[in-house]
């Protein structure tokens, strides 16, 4: 029953549809292993278990026309993602292959590495990928995918807080006591600046109204 749990949906306990991904993971995870003797084997076989991964969450969204949250539906999407993409083993297994190829180079290497190489590969596209992410951030919620995470960041209570981001970048080393100063330096300069601001341009604007009015009288 354990087996096919996450398959056939039919649960009395909604949560247990991973202990059925993680049986089944466990039961092909000899087979990678096995072939990881010839290292290429294995290589190749992970690589397709998570372009399979891939593969099937890709298609079935397009499909099925799946929203990128099971939180928030399309309005014309077609049948259920969590028993569709969220709980089935074949959109699942990436993670898990990850985790195995982990453990396999730890356990090759004796948990023993040097970690150059690794450095050199975190400094050459650490600032990429965190760019890249915060971009797909901005994309989803700008194009109404965002869900949640756009509500909060679309939300007003942190506007204010949004406005201190300056004066705390300019005095980061002392973090602590850094909002507060920023804080008090927002109101006594940033937002009567930002006031008048709005004044001097509404006067403008206003004129510039008032003078094609007259004109056009």
């Amino acid at each position: 029953m354990v087996l096919v749990v996450s398959i056939v949906v039919c649960q009395c306990m909604g949560w247990s549809w991973y202990l059925a991904n993680d049986m089944q993971f466990y039961i092909i995870s000899p087979l990678i292993l096995i072939l990881f003797y010839s290292r290429l084997g294995g290589v190749i076989l992970s690589v397709a278990f998570v372009l399979g991964n891939f593969i099937s969450a890709g298609v079935l969204t397009n499909v099925h026309n799946f929203s990128v949250s099971i939180m928030q539906r399309n309005k014309d999407e077609k049948g259920d993602s969590i028993e569709l993409i969220y709980i089935k083993p074949w959109t699942r297994i990436g993670p898990y292959i990850v985790g195995l190829l982990t453990g396999y180079i730890l356990y090759k290497t004796k948990c023993k590495v040097k970690i150059s190489k690794t450095t050199i590969l975190y400094n050459a596209t650490s600032r990429t990928v965190l760019g890249a992410c915060v971009a797909w951030v901005i994309f989803a919620c700008a194009t109404g995918y965002g869900g949640p995470v756009n509500a909060l960041l679309s939300w007003k209570g942190i506007v204010p807080l949004s406005r201190l981001t300056y004066c705390c970048y300019l005095g980061y080393k002392f973090l602590c006591i850094t909002y507060g100063a920023a804080f008090i330096v927002s109101l006594a300069f940033e937002s009567p600046m930002i006031g008048l601001e709005k004044v001097i341009l509404g006067r403008a604007k206003n004129t510039e109204i008032y003078g094609v009015i007259s004109e056009m009288i």
